[in-house]
């Protein structure tokens, strides 16, 4: 071997004297210490004959920009355990060391717990997997591209300009893949969201609970919670199955071809593939250069000078790199190198890459002529509502880095787990990829607690007004979130009262908990018992999760099986009550924002309806006639599913609200 081994078996027992803490014997200890030294031995970290250490051979040492990662004297230059400034490299290392163990195991390194990325982003309270971090981040970030771009002051997206040039973000940036939008590994487009770091299981969720440290293959069968990955994934017996792997989050098919059955990793490569694809119809129309790439060689870009789409002997050499860059290109190009050089990606956060991946042909796509664009019709971006990460149910609270306890309940990625745990709604933390498992399936330290199970016992959910009420199943766990925030009685003159979103719940069961603002002297309705329909049919997770037979866990009814009985190519025009009920508050409830403004207008008050918060504008002044309108009509608004779960109800408030603003409705008021 090139590296010097001589002190190899000392460095070791030293490691493990000063950080395993306990005592071993004489013979425990040189077992452990074989077991360690052939881990070590066989793992990439020790390839000494590899290119990530002899690159430097011909040059004699390994300059300060590479040394850290590259040698064993450079990363203790990095740490300071040399006696230099620690963060950054002061000198060139020498050549012939690996990633030895005294690389790791020394007393700067014991302390570490913290890693500032390319991005400038911090991550504290690491643990020992900062070390793991200092080199797995990548050299870039998508920061350095949005830089390049505003440096070459180009006038469009598409100019080509000398100033632009490729960014690669180096090898193996596992953490900046697994921390997504949190570091910014990736170019993020404008006004998009991104998941931030993928939240595994404890146990799993930093580097050396997968990765043994000293081998560094994923420990299928060993891992720090029981038999690994096999705990939760079956049917996972080696490494090459790990691809196989599809969770119930992510029952979504991304990358279009109809299967959703296969594991994310063919997700994720079908729409690199698809990005490829996109990159190379950009470059032949609209910058009239044909692009190649070659993953093995640098710079990786390469001109296609015979235009067809792959790479030719003579083509991938550093001569014949790419030089018609646009911004547009620069974009979608670091993208797809981010996700390529970390080839576990679909493991540490596939739903980042997926993001960038999807962006970045929606992007190219919008630049190119209509005839050469890529169907993505077929092509998602998101997941089920529950584990969409990116959307900003989830995202609103990142500045604040906490979800609030008035929001976490239903915002934070334990939030409901842990309302039904103490029975009061606790701040919680912001980083999440949307619902965790545990928040409907429950684990403890005794084993498993299904919320489930709870809720069957009958146990009524407490609505806003004060009143309780319970379907005797597990539905109580989405009443717990879906019944809102406010109800008739906290509407007040002067201001507008916000019944939250989806608020199905409180919908169906009507004026039984007084969710909508209900008019003294009128009768309303109470529970749709849903008469005529089975049992199962009648409850929160009969419609949403036992008819979702296809697709687990995206809470979706089944129209086929709706249409057994109901006649309607949509939920919305499935006829009897759901056809009728949605053309009725349709109306309705377009004809009650008329009156809305109308009312405000002829009483010197202004009331503007505008899409996002706070939802009308100029209504400073307002009497309670208007106060309680517009609170029916918010109500009619976030609950897009009302003519299904409770068209009568519904359908009374408004046609109330506009009777009372003095109009006259269009239609008859529902009757109970």
């Amino acid at each position: 071997m090139r590296v010097k081994t001589f002190f190899i078996a000392q460095w070791i027992a030293a490691a493990i004297l000063l950080f395993a803490g306990t005592a071993f014997s004489a013979d425990s200890f040189t077992f452990d210490l074989d077991l360690i030294v052939n881990k070590w031995i066989s793992s990439s970290h020790a390839d000494a004959e590899s290119e990530a250490f002899t690159h430097w051979d011909d040059a004699g040492e390994i300059p300060t920009s590479c040394a850290g990662c590259h040698s064993s004297p450079g990363y203790l230059d990095y740490l300071g355990e040399d006696g230099s400034k620690p963060g950054q490299v002061d000198k060139p290392a020498e050549i012939g060391t690996v990633v030895e163990c005294m690389t790791c195991h020394n007393e700067s390194a014991a302390w570490l717990d913290e890693v500032t990325f390319p991005s400038g982003v911090t991550l504290t309270d690491l643990g020992a997997e900062a070390r793991c971090m200092v080199c797995h981040q990548g050299r870039e970030s998508g920061l350095s591209v949005t830089a390049r771009i505003e440096s070459a002051e180009v006038e469009s997206d598409d100019e080509i300009s000398s100033a632009l040039g490729f960014i690669n973000v180096h090898y193996f940036a596992t953490a900046a893949a697994l921390y997504g939008g949190q570091v910014q590994g990736g170019y993020q487009y404008e006004s998009k969201s991104y998941d931030l770091k993928f939240d595994h299981v404890d146990g799993y969720d930093t580097c050396i609970g997968c990765h043994d440290q000293h081998s560094l293959e994923v420990q299928i069968n060993n891992g720090a919670r029981g038999t690994g990955c096999n705990d939760c994934h079956s049917r996972v017996a080696t490494v090459k199955d790990l691809k196989n792997i599809r969770m119930n989050g992510s029952m979504v098919d991304y990358d279009g071809d109809g299967n959703i059955s296969e594991g994310i990793a063919a997700e994720v490569s079908t729409l690199l593939e698809k990005l490829y694809a996109s990159i190379q119809t950009y470059t032949s129309t609209v910058l009239g250069s044909p692009i190649i790439y070659d993953s093995h060689t640098y710079p990786y870009w390469f001109t296609d000078t015979n235009a067809n789409g792959v790479v030719d002997a003579g083509e991938a050499v550093y001569a014949g790199q790419y030089k018609s860059w646009s911004a547009r290109l620069l974009k979608a190009a670091y993208n797809y190198q981010f996700a390529l050089k970390d080839p576990g990606a679909y493991a540490h956060n596939a739903k980042y890459v997926i993001e960038l991946a999807y962006d970045g042909i929606e992007d190219l796509n919008g630049a190119l002529p209509e005839a050469n664009r890529m169907d993505i019709s077929a092509l998602n971006r998101s997941d089920g509502p529950h584990f969409d990460g990116a959307k900003e149910a989830f995202r609103h609270w990142d500045e604040d880095e906490e979800v609030s306890a008035s929001c976490a309940r239903c915002h934070g990625r334990y939030g409901l787990a842990e309302f039904l745990n103490y029975g009061n709604d606790r701040t919680t933390e912001i980083m999440s990829d949307g619902m965790a498992c545990i928040n409907c399936h429950g684990i403890d330290d005794d084993g498993r607690t299904d919320y489930r199970e709870i809720w069957d016992t009958g146990s009524g959910v407490l609505f806003p007004s004060g009143a309780e009420a319970s379907l005797d199943n597990n539905s109580q766990l989405c009443m717990t979130c879906h019944q809102g925030r406010a109800y008739g009685g906290t509407v007040v003159p002067g201001r507008f009262s916000n019944i939250h979103y989806y608020p199905a719940a409180a919908v169906l069961f009507g004026t039984d908990v007084k969710g909508g603002y209900e008019y003294a002297g009128q009768t309303y309705t109470g529970q749709n018992l849903f008469p005529r329909h089975p049992t199962d049919l009648t409850t929160c997770t009969g419609c949403h999760i036992q008819m979702d037979n296809r697709v687990k866990h995206q809470f979706k009814p089944s129209l086929d099986l709706c249409n057994w009985c109901h006649g309607g190519d949509s939920f919305e025009t499935l006829s009897g009550s759901p056809a009728n009920y949605h053309e009725l508050i349709k109306t309705l409830g377009g004809q009650l924002l008329t009156q809305i403004e109308a009312y405000a207008a002829a009483n010197d008050m202004t009331a503007v309806h505008i899409d996002n918060y706070p939802y009308w504008v100029g209504a400073a002044t307002w009497d309670l006639k208007l106060s309680a309108a517009a609170y029916n009509y918010q109500v009619y608004l976030k609950e897009p599913a009302a003519y299904m779960h409770n068209g009568t109800y519904v359908g009374q408030l408004l046609y109330d609200s506009i009777a009372d603003l003095g109009g006259t409705p269009a239609v008859a008021r529902p009757s109970n």
